[in-house]
């Protein structure tokens, strides 16, 4: 048996920003016979990338395609999940794969996955894909291995946490509604907002409904009353089970713990609200999950 040859291929995404997809196809094509041994996706970024963020695949195809069309006979995946930056400060990481599978000459990998909303905007946003293949000749037999593939669903484990605020609407008017952009999960965790009351007499009460991509209402959620010639503050959070009303000016409400899939909504509807009523911007703490297309 010959000595192994270990042979370390790179693959890296253009620049890809915030809800993008990626993809390499081809980029690994025309693979040399051998055992490939490792697989680890990973970011090359100074800012610190959450889990969450960034959904990748890696696959072996069959062939690697003609006359530079893409494969097209997917064998196996080798390395599903999230990549992330653990520390901004020292060398990236991610978990690996460790196929240790036979691969024919000519074979091809392909790495392609999706960013959520809050992935890096400007800056360095290629995402890298480390593969070492232990390059054999023909005549070698299959040495004994063992293998182990990294593969973590889209939508599990820990998601990207940040903060959105939506446009402050017009005296008299709702907030707008705020919807679940494509390719993403989310989970709306809390909410703030404010409301100024006119001095007309009346009952003012906030409802949200959460709405599926269908337009389906989910759950509802209805805030305490607000009277006339208040500011009132209202919040909604996950883990709270009942309403509270620390006086006029201070509101809470238990939200809803759902996920909520692309263009999927939240919408804003006040019973009793004046025409001089006015909201402020609302600003909503949300965890998210980029997911590819299922």
């Amino acid at each position: 048996m010959s000595s192994p040859r270990f042979v370390t291929f790179d693959l890296h995404t253009s620049a890809v920003g915030p809800n993008g997809v990626f993809s390499n196809l081809g980029a690994l094509q025309n693979l040399p016979r051998g055992i490939i041994r490792m697989v680890q996706p990973y970011l090359r970024v100074a800012t610190r990338v959450q889990p969450g963020e960034v959904y990748g695949r890696v696959h072996l195809f069959a062939d690697s395609g003609q006359s530079g069309f893409a494969p097209v006979t997917q064998q196996a995946s080798l390395w599903s999940g999230y990549v992330h930056t653990e520390d901004a400060t020292t060398a990236p990481t991610c978990p690996a794969s460790f196929p240790n599978c036979w691969i024919e000459e000519g074979q091809a990998i392909i790495f392609d996955g999706v960013t959520g909303s809050f992935f890096l905007a400007a800056g360095e946003r290629e995402i890298h894909c480390k593969v070492v293949v232990d390059t054999r000749p023909l005549e070698d037999p299959l040495p004994p291995t063992g293998a182990f593939i990294h593969y973590v669903p889209p939508g599990s484990g820990p998601g990207c946490i940040s903060r959105i605020t939506a446009a402050n609407p017009a005296a008299g008017t709702d907030v707008g509604t705020i919807t679940t952009p494509a390719r993403v999960l989310r989970k709306y965790r809390s909410m703030s907002i404010s409301l100024v009351t006119s001095v007309v007499v009346g009952n003012r009460v906030l409802r949200l409904r959460f709405r599926s991509s269908a337009a389906l209402t989910r759950a509802e959620v209805a805030f305490p009353v607000v009277t006339a010639s208040n500011t009132a503050q209202l919040s909604g959070y996950l883990g709270a089970d009942h309403f509270t009303e620390a006086g006029n000016p201070s509101k809470s409400a238990p939200f809803a713990d759902i996920l909520m899939e692309a263009a999927s909504d939240i919408d804003f509807t006040t019973n009793g609200l004046d025409a001089l009523d006015d909201y402020g911007a609302p600003e909503f703490e949300v965890e998210e999950w980029a997911v590819p297309s299922l």
